[in-house]
């Protein structure tokens, strides 16, 4: 916990009546169970409330009632809460939270400047039969999660980037925690959680490697991430040498207007020189930045090369399974079942058309008889009994007769438009049908 001077201690009770039962110690819960539960959710819900709002990784029982001061009287009841709370699994006590979490068993204790039981016993004091000092597990994930967050958002994602020094890391956590015991914890909780891997060196004192964005956990350190954490040391450090190059050059233009000021131009001539020199450092530490750059552009285009390929090679093989599902063969076989049932489906719909109605040629019948129908109501009603009458007259008349009974003109044997005249044979010809007219 940090001093009560950061924290933001909320007025739970205005009522002094109020206060005076709920600021007093817990009576045996047998002598009034209903007052006893109110009175314990009451400061479980405040604890929790506090707990989030003011970021409380740990509490210490000798001083949480100071945060709850009210008109000089503190809640005597909070030991009997915290128990209570402990029983419910909702905090933790230390000892008991490094043993169930396998504490300092990350082989990471000897990268920090002081051992870490050394560190909380100094803060939480001594070990005690009774404890003291609780952890709250769901406040430490969340505080765990902001720091992630913070690191991730502020180192460059990549296979470049994603492993830092012990030192920068801690000073990054440092940015958010309140104190050095708590980012032990953090740290402890992070890796148990796979979110960060941590690993000593010789070379910088211990890498930490970031789990990324888009992961849910970070794999070991391997050799090629220690190979790029060394690059990217080489790059700081080069730079760093350009930044102070620079500046002495910056400097020893000022002192060379200096000197020319006092008429001095040996002294002024031999301050540029020496710029020039400098000058000349900087644009050759500058080219090594360029191919350490480079370099790095090149290795995260090779992991992304690589991630294709994988992509390729999963989805080559899911295409290679699904075509020995789906055979050549077995696609014909397939096919020819499915035309087969269409055609089916072709005749059942025949039969179910043609059932119990006419035939093509019943229907073409039909159809000239509609027609005809049609024609003899469109004709005129005095028409069609003139026509009636006459049919009744002329045709008993008209049946006894024959070709030979008509006194017709005989065939003409010249053209109409001609005077000319033919043989008799010709005409002949021409009656029988196996002549012609001369042409005119």
């Amino acid at each position: 916990m940090a001093s009560q001077d950061h924290m933001k201690v909320p007025i739970y009770v205005d009522n002094d009546e109020q206060a005076a039962v709920l600021y007093s110690p817990f009576r045996g819960k047998n002598v009034n169970p209903t007052s006893w539960t109110s009175k314990m959710n009451f400061w479980q819900r405040c604890l929790e409330q506090s707990a989030m709002e003011n970021r409380w990784i740990t509490i210490d029982l000798n001083s949480l009632p100071q945060f709850f001061l009210r008109k000089g009287i503190t809640p005597k009841c909070l030991p009997t809460v915290i128990e209570e709370l402990e029983r419910l699994g909702k905090v933790k006590s230390i000892e008991d939270y490094k043993k169930r979490n396998s504490w300092m068993s990350w082989g990471f204790s000897t990268l920090v400047k002081e051992p870490l039981v050394w560190g909380v016993s100094q803060v939480f004091g001594s070990p005690k039969k009774t404890p003291s000092v609780f952890i709250w597990p769901e406040v430490l994930q969340k505080v765990a999660e902001e720091v992630l967050s913070h690191i991730q958002s502020t180192i460059r994602q990549g296979i470049t980037s994603h492993v830092i020094s012990h030192a920068k890391f801690e000073d990054l956590c440092l940015h958010i925690l309140d104190s050095k015991e708590h980012f032990d914890l953090v740290s402890n909780y992070l890796q148990m959680d796979k979110k960060i891997h941590l690993e000593q060196t010789e070379q910088c004192g211990g890498l930490v490697k970031i789990c990324e964005e888009n992961k849910a956990s970070v794999s070991a350190i391997k050799i090629t991430d220690r190979n790029i954490f060394e690059i990217n040391e080489a790059l700081l450090k080069v730079r760093n040498e350009i930044n102070t190059c620079s500046n002495k050059a910056d400097a020893l233009r000022l002192e060379a207007k200096d000197y020319l000021k006092n008429n001095n131009k040996g002294m002024a001539l031999h301050c540029l020189r020496k710029k020039k020199r400098l000058d000349m450092v900087v644009l050759s530490k500058s080219s090594t930045i360029f191919s350490l750059e480079e370099i790095l552009n090149k290795i995260e285009e090779a992991e992304t090369n690589m991630m294709v390929v994988k992509a390729c090679e999963k989805g080559l093989a899911v295409l290679k399974m699904m075509n020995k599902e789906n055979s050549r063969a077995h696609v014909e076989s397939v096919m020819d079942e499915v035309n087969e049932a269409i055609q089916d489906s072709d005749d059942i719909n025949v039969a179910i058309q043609n059932n119990g109605l006419e035939t093509d040629e019943e229907v073409s019948l039909l159809e000239k008889e509609l027609k005809d129908l049609l024609n003899d109501t469109q004709q005129k009603p005095a028409e069609r009994k003139e026509l009636s009458l006459a049919d009744d007259l002329v045709l008993p008349d008209l049946a006894g007769l024959s070709l030979s009974d008509l006194d017709l003109p005989e065939v003409p044997i010249h053209s109409p438009a001609s005077s000319m005249s033919i043989s008799p044979s010709q005409a002949e010809n021409v009656e029988r049908g196996t002549g012609s007219f001369p042409s005119t």
